[in-house]
């Protein structure tokens, strides 16, 4: 796995890396997996993954929940999307950590090569 790189200045306790299930074709389906990877506990996650032109994302792949969340542990996601242009892309990811302090933000760029 590959770490997601941060956008903006802003760090929020969280990390997130990817690894690409196989090489990014057009028309052919790829599954983008991801580790999400927090350094404080939160009551949810919220990921959200901004549509890009070049890609269709698989229904309901655009936002997704994962409850109690507790630092130092992995949690472990599918993103199913379809390349549908040839081109280097680059996805956006926004996690929000939830506790009763608040709310903290990180935003991520995953970058992704499609070939032929």
């Amino acid at each position: 796995m590959v770490e997601a790189a941060g956008q903006g200045k802003a760090q929020g306790p969280v990390d997130l890396k990817f690894e690409l299930a196989q090489r990014p074709k057009v028309g052919q389906a790829l599954e983008i997996n991801l580790a999400l990877l927090p350094q404080i506990d939160a009551k949810t996650a919220t990921i959200q993954v901004a549509a890009i032109d070049g890609f269709t994302l698989a229904d309901g792949a655009g936002q997704f929940e994962i409850p109690s969340i507790a630092a130092g542990e992995v949690y472990r996601h599918t993103l199913n999307v379809l390349p549908t242009a040839e081109g280097v892309f680059v996805m956006g990811v926004t996690l929000q950590l939830k506790n009763d302090d608040g709310t903290e933000t990180r935003a991520f760029s995953i970058p992704v090569i499609v070939d032929r």
